[in-house]
């Protein structure tokens, strides 16, 4: 074991000793002197003894330029990428463009397997509106083809539109966030498959219903198959967006005088739903106010024609015209019977062709008024000068099919003897009266060109013989059928039926 040490320890000694020096430096002490060293030749000097160095930091590694190949003049040659390549057409650039967008469309399978739907919906609607026309018809094609599974991609699409026009802050627009929300509607509406409940989740969900959007709501309620709906989707936004609930609330009364019965008739059911609401129901009446009052022009004003019509033509009123007036006033009379007041009014300054309208289409709304109403009492009692037979209809109306209620026939009575002694005013309310005197068959039969068998049967059950006897003169010069029915009358025989001519 020594042995082994000796011999590796020999070759250390040799690299110490070193027979051409004899001195052995040493290094500096942390005082900085000197250590003398014994056996030297001669002392040496202290400058001469070696200073320690410092510490050399690594210099920095400078790159060196490779040196360019000489061409064959001697000049050295650039490498351009575009030397290489040539540059495409625009025809190139947008056919690689419409297939890097297919690619991505078509992976959505392949892309909701791995979890990433969601990321790929955003980088679609961040992409698109960055899109030109061609490449977002595109989009729009593939939205459609499966409406309800691809949803997502449509209102990210139209919101990514919406939070552009936000963030130009002034300077932004509407447009391409109203061309997105329109071609949705539109292909919606278009399509005949698709399911109705996504056009109205559409318009619900929509963060801005610009003007033109609302034009193709209002064609899609002038579709007869899909009026309904259409209306129920105003009615919805006229409760869920009060800001601008009036502005949808004009177009759902501007269906109510549609030419389309269908369409009419549905707007007028939403209307007087809408009529019950406290904050509707004054724009409502005034809008049909204002159409009642439209009757008082010697013409019909160009809204009943539409804004593509010549207004400086005067078109003469037409049966059509005037209905297209009374329509929502007549839905709202039965709800609000002061309305009637209105009518008269207009009734007593319209022309001819008006009034004949208006008696033939009252009907039906005095009746759901009813002969109790206090309004329609109050109309008979002070019935305005002209408007006389506008009353009679109504009471002809009210007495049709059921006897008159004694506080009616109390109201004719005194309008006939303190203001108006018009004849045509007790023969609705003949029926009703308890006693009927040749004072008063005289006067109705003096007032009449020509008595209906209808009329004179009531009036004949309250006479007895010697007052019909009284009658007669008047009577022989009226219809012959109606002199048989009084010589019935006065023989007792049964004037239920007419007897032959």
């Amino acid at each position: 074991v020594e042995q082994t040490k000796q011999c590796k320890e020999e070759p250390k000694e040799e690299k110490v000793v070193k027979p051409e020096s004899v001195l052995i430096k040493r290094r500096l002490s942390a005082q900085g002197q000197a250590i003398s060293v014994v056996g030297s030749l001669s002392a040496m000097s202290p400058l001469e003894e070696e200073v320690p160095q410092a510490k050399r930091r690594p210099e920095p590694i400078i790159p060196v330029t490779q040196p360019r190949l000489a061409g064959a003049g001697g000049r050295k040659k650039i490498f351009r990428l575009s030397d290489a390549l040539k540059p495409l057409t625009d025809a190139q650039v947008e056919a690689m463009k419409l297939g890097a967008v297919k690619r991505i469309l078509r992976a959505e399978k392949a892309v909701a397997c791995s979890g990433a739907a969601q990321a790929r919906i955003k980088i679609l609607a961040s992409l698109v509106t960055q899109f030109d026309s061609g490449l977002k018809a595109e989009v729009l094609s593939f939205i459609l083809e499966d409406v309800r599974g691809r949803l997502d991609l449509a209102f990210a699409w139209l919101y990514q539109e919406y939070n552009a026009y936000l963030a130009a802050g002034a300077s932004g627009t509407l447009d391409k966030y109203e061309d997105c929300l329109i071609r949705l509607l539109s292909g919606l509406q278009e399509k005949p498959d698709q399911k109705d409940g996504v056009f109205t989740k559409v318009v619900l969900e929509a963060p801005l219903i610009t003007e033109s959007a609302l034009e193709v709501i209002r064609k899609y309620c002038e579709d007869e198959s899909r009026a309904y709906l259409g209306m129920s989707t105003l009615g919805d936004l006229i409760f869920k967006r009060p800001s601008r609930q009036f502005q949808y609330l004009h177009v759902l009364l501007d269906l109510s005088s549609h030419e389309k019965d269908r369409v009419r008739s549905q707007a007028l059911l939403f209307i007087k739903r809408m009529y019950e609401k406290e904050q509707l129901r004054e724009y409502v009446e005034k809008f049909a106010l204002n159409y009642l009052q439209l009757l008082v022009h010697p013409n019909p004003p160009s809204v009943l024609f539409g804004a593509d019509k010549d207004t400086e033509v005067a078109a003469p009123w037409t049966e059509e015209t005037v209905k297209q007036c009374l329509y929502l006033y007549l839905a709202l009379l039965p709800q609000n019977h002061k309305l009637i007041h209105e009518l008269a009014a207009v009734y007593t300054e319209a022309i001819a062709d008006i009034k004949r309208t208006v008696l033939r289409v009252i009907e039906q709304p005095i009746r759901g008024m009813g002969m109790n109403s206090p309004e329609l009492l109050l109309l008979v009692e002070n019935c305005p000068k002209g408007a006389e037979t506008l009353v009679t209809r109504c009471l002809h109306s009210l007495t049709d099919k059921v006897p008159p209620s004694p506080e009616l026939v109390k109201r004719v009575r005194d309008l006939y003897h303190k203001r108006l002694p018009d004849v045509r005013f007790l023969i609705p309310v003949l029926n009703g009266l308890e006693k009927v005197g040749r004072g008063f068959l005289i006067p109705v039969l003096n007032g009449l060109e020509k008595v209906g068998r209808g009329f004179l049967i009531p009036v004949l059950n309250g006479l007895e013989k010697k007052e019909v006897i009284q009658a007669l003169p008047k009577l022989i010069k009226l219809n012959p059928i109606v002199v048989k029915e009084v010589f019935n009358r006065l023989l007792g025989t049964q004037h239920g039926r007419c007897p032959p001519p």
